[in-house]
């Protein structure tokens, strides 16, 4: 069946028609024993594309999953927020991201299995630092109560490419992490020792370098690779688009407290195109196709700052949960045990501090990639 190349956002198929996509190539897990901490999934409580605790702990059936990250997707709450030029720091809808924290801790506090498996060991909540230093943190410390020791920093998205617009979640203006007003919240994340993660396009990553720069002790996840994007008109220059997508990770890798998380490239968006096709792909086929990713990402910044994270149920539309890490399995052969240790489960580990459930706020961002070897 022919299927339109138009983007359709990242939610392809429905959930159902998902189930029976994938019943066609299902896959046993490579390696089960090896130990995994998923470093970034979401969960979606109602509507077609509903995701629970229960989902996610049925993909992960077969798997050594001994943790996982969750990171903020307006889960529980109406996504009304601008960043644009009408920007008001006393609208009441900058209260509204705390419910998505709250959720997640009274859904992982009630399930019986999250305390064996550690699933949402770690949440990544959401707070737009554009309302300033003091406002910023006092939304944050709202945020740590709500999360139960589990909160660990926010994500605020800065994807904006000005040939794509489909693309700009939460339509953030161009240059957003260098805006003073932004920059003046992100200080709050230093003062109570949070983390940051990035969501950006690759094209943008020189911004994330001198917001790297100038707050050393912060600790920033870059998410999705750094953000590939494969749509119109990007796939004109592939080639020269993975080439200076790998110089500016080179440069960010420089920066000793940013964390590369590996993930993103069966989004829609970096058109692959998995998403049309009749039956999904296997994994030594994604193996593969994103090897070049994979290995420039570990030759950058050393596998002790490497982390994978699945971005279930997003991803769900490329591949089953298995069939993805089987992909990550495959392609990491050629590293030694203790550098997939790190790339699998121990950098997500420590990063998101996994292992410290009573919650210390209060995390170097440069001692912490010292700690783990980093460059």
């Amino acid at each position: 069946m022919e299927r339109s190349r138009a983007f359709t956002g990242n939610r392809y198929r429905s959930a159902a028609a998902l189930s029976e996509w994938h019943s066609a190539s299902r896959e046993m897990p490579l390696e089960p024993d090896l130990a995994i901490v998923d470093a970034h999934h979401h969960l979606w409580p109602d509507g077609d594309h509903a995701y629970g605790l229960a989902d996610f702990r049925g993909d992960c059936a077969g798997l050594n999953v001994i943790g996982s990250v969750f990171v903020e997707c307006s889960a529980n709450y109406e996504a009304t927020l601008r960043y644009g030029d009408d920007f008001d720091p006393d609208d009441p809808s900058h209260d509204l991201p705390v419910r998505e924290t709250r959720f997640v801790a009274q859904v992982a506090a009630d399930d019986a299995a999250t305390d064996e498996a550690g699933l949402c060991g770690a949440i990544v909540g959401f707070v737009d630092l554009q309302q300033g230093e003091a406002r910023a943190q006092e939304r944050l410390e709202t945020h740590i109560e709500a999360g139960e020791g589990r909160f660990r920093g926010i994500r605020q998205s800065a994807a904006w490419d000005a040939a794509t617009p489909a693309l700009n979640w939460r339509s953030p203006p161009p240059g957003l992490l260098l805006h003073d007003r932004f920059q003046s919240g992100f200080a709050a994340l230093k003062n109570l020792g949070l983390s940051f993660d990035a969501w950006l396009y690759y094209p943008q990553l020189l911004d994330l370098v001198l917001l790297a720069r100038r707050f050393p002790d912060v600790t920033i996840v870059l998410n999705h690779f750094g953000g590939i994007i494969g749509m119109e008109p990007h796939d004109r220059w592939k080639a020269e688009g993975f080439r200076q997508w790998r110089r500016y990770i080179e440069e960010l890798a420089l920066c000793p407290n940013v964390i590369m998380k590996m993930g993103g490239l069966g989004m829609p968006a970096a058109r692959f195109d998995f998403h049309l096709r009749e039956t999904p792909p296997g994994s030594a086929e994604l193996a593969e196709l994103w090897r070049p990713w994979i290995e420039c990402s570990v030759e950058a910044f050393g596998a002790g700052r490497c982390m994978i994270g699945s971005n279930f149920p997003v991803e769900r539309q490329c591949a089953e949960y298995a069939t993805l890490w089987n992909a990550y399995k495959i392609a990491t052969k050629a590293c030694s045990p203790d550098e997939r240790a790190a790339i699998f489960s121990g950098t997500a580990r420590r990063a998101y501090r996994l292992d410290d459930r009573a919650l210390t706020n209060r995390s170097d961002g440069a001692a912490l990639a010292a700690r783990m070897g980093g460059r």
